[in-house]
């Protein structure tokens, strides 16, 4: 990424005392990532904005544009299938007139003016940051799905391609994914790419508090986000981290997320001291375990039964190498 475009955005909100970047600051970082958005073109008449469709190509799409409105949609900020200059100067003065009704003291900065993506599946992807472990990253299908079902799967920042994966096939949703009723597949690898890239930039930048990308809509190659958000911590600090010096923090966030991380999902698991009398029901409670699985017991007629079991026993836990992560 060239760092200079957030350093700059950075500066600009914090010069202007903002802590909500714009939906075009947003995605002009996003683009520096390497992700691909629907950017819009800003107009603040509704001369402009008729000569920006149709430059753009119709049908086109107008939102709000306001340093006092995070929530577009949910007082008319925003209106799509504009089909013609008319339209889109019409549009302009209604959503002028929206944002004065519902927000008297906002300030209006005009429109962003962008072409109608064309249809795909919609979802949902996003960053908040927890006081005690940090960034995290989330990842839903959109639509009625997020608002009806909380179709959504979260995970500690940063994820790996494999992880990214996983939170996709945990969706209840997730046939959607790979197409139903006619309907083609979508490109997980974008979707999971995607996941990766906003969680490494999280763990980077702990400037960025939220990060809000609705609707994603994915393609069978390729994605688009559609709109974006991202919300600045305004003491420049880690979330939760008081008078702690900003490396001292990172390195402790780190830390925690990695023992939650062991704890949650542990590579190895001891058991210690079980024993004939109780069947083993503690090493067979982990039949199903994927990873590494050990015994510790020091009797050596329990110790031969466990063995025959399959489970390598050792006499203590020193004896055990590697890290034991449950």
């Amino acid at each position: 990424m060239n760092e200079s475009i957030f350093e700059q955005t950075i500066a600009d909100a914090a010069a202007q005392r903002r802590s909500v970047l714009s939906e075009i600051e947003s995605k002009q970082i996003l683009e520096a990532l390497g992700v691909a958005t629907q950017m819009p073109e800003p107009a603040r008449t509704p001369d402009e904005a008729a000569t920006r469709a149709a430059r753009c190509g119709f049908p086109v799409v107008l939102k709000v544009l306001s340093p006092d409105a995070t929530h577009k949609s949910d007082f008319g900020g925003v209106v799509l299938g504009l089909g013609s200059v008319a339209e889109v100067r019409d549009a302009f003065e209604r959503i002028r007139g929206n944002l004065a009704k519902a927000l008297p003291s906002a300030r209006f900065d005009g429109v962003a003016v962008e072409a109608m993506a064309k249809p795909g599946l919609e979802l949902l992807a996003g960053i908040t940051r927890d006081p005690q472990f940090g960034p995290m990253v989330m990842v839903g299908l959109g639509g009625i799905f997020v608002e009806v079902l909380k179709d959504t799967a979260v995970r500690i920042a940063p994820v790996d391609e494999r992880e990214a994966h996983a939170m996709l096939s945990e969706l209840h949703g997730a046939a959607l994914l790979d197409g139903v009723r006619g309907s083609a597949p979508v490109d997980r690898h974008a979707i999971a790419s995607l996941l990766v890239t906003i969680s490494e930039f999280a763990v980077r930048h702990p400037e960025i508090k939220e990060m809000d990308l609705n609707p994603v809509v994915a393609y069978a190659s390729g994605l688009s986000v559609l709109d974006a958000r991202m919300l600045l911590e305004q003491t420049g600090e880690p979330a939760g981290r008081g008078s702690l010096p900003t490396a001292e923090a990172v390195a402790l966030q780190v830390r925690r997320q990695e023992n939650l991380k062991r704890a949650l999902t542990p590579r190895t698991a001891v058991v210690i001291g079980d024993r004939g009398s109780r069947d083993f029901r503690w090493l067979r409670g982990l039949d199903n375990f994927k990873g590494k699985r050990y015994s510790v017991q020091p009797d050596p007629k329990e110790a031969a039964a466990i063995e025959a079991l399959g489970i390598k026993n050792f006499r203590t836990i020193a004896e055990i190498a590697e890290p034991i992560d449950y």
